[in-house]
């Protein structure tokens, strides 16, 4: 529950930018026509593009570090196990054993995949809500449009980068369930988007771009923070919980 909650508050800020491009570009810069205002989504658009290629291989790599730390843990207790039935006389059924056994099940329990997927989280995060305040308030002040547009990309980026990987915890903690975590991720994401979408006009009218955006990037600059942190906490609990309640079964 948290994670969807964390996917979609981040995809709320990106709807922020998405669903208001149209309006706010056309009262900032009432020189443009219908065309020159869609090509303004492009760097939103590219800034999510590349992001999707760049941080799967981040993941991974992020993934790979966190997972060969943890191999490396794992070899020096075996190890030290070992020395100490050594030393203690008990004899060993095989004299040489090249290498220690693939871990178990329950071994794999062990291993922080909430942490190795979640560890850019909070950088994702920062990087969001700074985008959309600088978005919202450039726009409130009709800056030079080159720096919404370089927001946009930026914002692109990081919200992409931040949603990709709670989609990939969520399938590597619920992995023979992928479609169904996926179908709930995006049911979840898009009806608080809908519902953002369904107000924001309303509250832009009433407050103007810059403090809609300033307080919607500050809920989730509260509240993505300590669900993120409450997943890192709590998640390898509730792995096992899952695992003890699945083998019950």
């Amino acid at each position: 529950m948290f994670m969807l909650l964390s996917t979609a508050l981040t995809y709320c800020l990106f709807v922020n930018i998405q669903s208001t491009t149209s309006l706010l570009f056309q009262q900032a810069y009432p020189r443009l026509n219908q065309m020159e205002v869609g090509l303004c989504f492009l760097p939103l658009g590219m800034g999510s593009f590349l992001s999707s290629a760049f941080t799967g291989k981040q993941l991974d790599w992020e993934y790979k570090r966190c997972r060969r730390e943890w191999e490396e843990k794992r070899k020096a207790r075996w190890e030290e196990r070992r020395n100490e039935e050594e030393a203690a006389g008990c004899e060993k059924q095989e004299p040489e054993i090249p290498s220690i056994p693939p871990p178990t099940k329950e071994e794999e329990l062990t291993f922080h995949v909430e942490k190795a997927r979640l560890r850019w989280s909070f950088l994702y995060t920062g990087l969001t809500v700074a985008a959309c305040i600088g978005y919202g308030w450039c726009l409130d002040r009709r800056t030079r449009i080159a720096a919404p547009l370089v927001i946009q990309f930026v914002a692109g980026w990081v919200v992409v980068g931040q949603m990709n990987s709670y989609q990939t915890l969520l399938i590597d903690v619920l992995p023979s369930q992928g479609s169904s975590t996926t179908a709930i991720n995006n049911f979840v994401r898009c009806l608080l988007g809908a519902g953002l979408i369904s107000v924001i006009n309303l509250i832009i009218d009433a407050i103007g771009a810059g403090w809609t955006y300033t307080i919607f990037s500050l809920i989730g600059a509260i509240a993505i923070p300590i669900f993120t942190l409450i997943v890192i906490r709590y998640g390898p609990r509730w792995r096992r919980k899952r695992w003890e309640r699945k083998n019950k079964n």
